[in-house]
């Protein structure tokens, strides 16, 4: 217990980097689907011709605005788990990397899940601007 406490300080990765690397990106996600989801529960009028309205333009850049911080916390994410990453692995390349134990999994795994999250989020607010949130709600 002692000796991966030292490894830890040593090495200048704490647990909250790794978690926050870990797990940043998917709580961004998520609460980029839920509002998502919520919006147009409740943003969107219900008739027969709401399929040709779209979102009041402030309520258009609240949504893109709330949209793009998840984004950046998801990036950021990705870059914390790729500097923990760097700073723990084994392999200098990350293609070859293997990741062998639980804190360089962590911040491989956080790399991977930030970077598909990342463009999860991009097509949430893509669609906004695209298509609109109301005509995707019918």
């Amino acid at each position: 217990m002692v000796k991966e406490d030292i490894s830890r300080i040593l090495d200048g990765v704490s647990g909250k980097r790794l978690w926050f690397g870990f797990a940043g990106a998917a709580a961004a996600w998520a609460i980029a689907g839920i509002l998502d989801v919520t919006w147009e529960g409740r943003g969107c009028p219900r008739s027969e011709t709401a399929l040709i309205l779209s979102m009041p333009g402030w309520a258009q850049a609240l949504t893109a605005g709330i949209t793009f911080f998840l984004l950046a916390v998801a990036i950021l994410a990705g870059v914390v788990s790729y500097r923990n990453w760097r700073k723990l692995a084994s392999e200098p390349d990350f293609v070859e990397a293997e990741a062998n134990d639980r804190r360089e999994f962590m911040g491989m795994f956080g790399v991977l899940v930030s970077t598909t999250l990342a463009i999860g989020i991009i097509w949430f607010v893509l669609a906004i601007f695209i298509v609109g949130v109301c005509v995707r709600a019918h």
